[in-house]
């Protein structure tokens, strides 16, 4: 059906206006949240602390100077992502009624690629203290080099580290936490936005976006183990399934109350999903280099 000019004219609108009205309730929300660094004063030093500040605030300098109008608009929208994700893995279970959202820090997010730290709880008595997983929020460009910035550090022998990690029972750095990035296309993060800007927490509970999530956190965790322990790095290996393995049971739980349109779990008409299952099939390729 044909669409004129005035009719996607008052469709571009109303969805500005409700851009703006989620990026407002984003940005409130992820304020309150975000981890401060102030909080760590007598863990790191003030030498330390003032270094980290510098370079965040020499980073967003560098953004204000080199942003476009339309990248500025795509950055409203990652934030309301985002802030989306952080809502609906606290308020809405939806990585398990045992995992937590932790804003990171603004370090931790331009530093080391950290959007969202997860924590998840562990219950049986001889189980990791801390086990978490580091997220990476996009909704278009850049997922492959913020995929590859992954394979990177795994090549390395070193997977990074949270600078600034506060929990309930924990202050501190935390090393070797493996690290996923999730993502949605326009069409599909349009559609939570204005359930989420109207609160509609229900629709929400259950929606696709929660299952496309899923989905590419278990693709990346079970190819990223298995990339690393082809080229020799067992250690980081058992990081990414530490927490596969937990990702594993949520998805189990929680699919059995999921049903699209067609009864089934094709997400492939998200051109985000595409573009991160491509990527772990060209990865699932690679061979070690003396192998080759």
């Amino acid at each position: 059906m044909l669409i004129n000019k005035e009719e996607r004219d008052r469709e571009n609108e109303e969805r500005s206006k409700i851009l703006e009205m989620a990026y407002k309730k984003a940005t409130e929300l992820l304020d309150d949240e975000r981890i401060d660094p102030e909080k760590f004063r007598g863990l790191y030093s003030d030498k330390i602390i003032k270094k980290h500040q510098d370079y965040v605030d020499q980073r967003r300098e560098k953004f204000k100077a080199t942003n476009t109008p339309e990248e500025m608009e795509m950055q409203r929208y990652s934030t309301v992502f985002e802030a989306i994700v952080h809502d609906q893995i606290d308020m809405n279970g939806w990585l398990g009624e045992h995992a937590a959202a932790r804003k990171a820090s603004c370090y931790d997010d331009l530093k080391n690629g950290v959007d969202e730290i997860i924590e998840f709880e562990q219950t049986e008595a001889s189980a990791t203290a801390h086990l978490a997983l580091g997220v990476d929020v996009t909704f278009g460009k850049g997922v492959f080099s913020k995929m590859n910035d992954i394979k990177t550090r795994i090549d390395a022998g070193d997977i990074g580290v949270i600078k600034y990690l506060l929990t309930d029972t924990y202050r501190g750095e935390m090393k070797n936490v493996p690290r996923a990035v999730i993502g949605v296309d326009m069409k599909n993060l349009n559609e939570i936005i204005k359930l989420w800007a109207d609160n509609k927490k229900k629709s929400l509970a259950q929606h696709k976006v929660k299952f496309i999530i899923l989905s590419q956190i278990m693709m990346q965790l079970n190819d990223f183990a298995q990339y690393a322990g082809r080229t020799g790095k067992g250690a980081i290996a058992n990081s990414f399934n530490r927490v596969l393995k937990i990702v594993e049971n949520v998805w189990d739980e929680e699919s059995k109350g999921y049903s699209d349109k067609n009864g089934d779990f094709d997400f492939e008409e998200d051109r985000v999903y595409n573009a991160i299952r491509s990527y772990c099939d060209d990865l699932n390729k690679q061979q070690p280099a003396s192998l080759a």
